[in-house]
Formats: C-alpha cells, sequence, structure tokens
C-alpha cells in the first residue's frame, strides 16, 4: 500500500513539472 501511495505522490510532481516547462515555454 505504502508503494502504491508514493507512486501517486510522485505523479503530481511530474505533472508539475510538465506544467513548469509549458509555462517556461
Amino acid at each position: 500500500m505504502i508503494d502504491q501511495n508514493s507512486q501517486y505522490n510522485q505523479l503530481p510532481k511530474e505533472l508539475d513539472s510538465v506544467f513548469s516547462e509549458l509555462e517556461m515555454n
């Protein structure tokens, strides 16, 4: 269960990274 939570927590981080790149461009 903890591993699953970890993956879900990583998703927002990756999405944030993508949005950050889009805003920079």
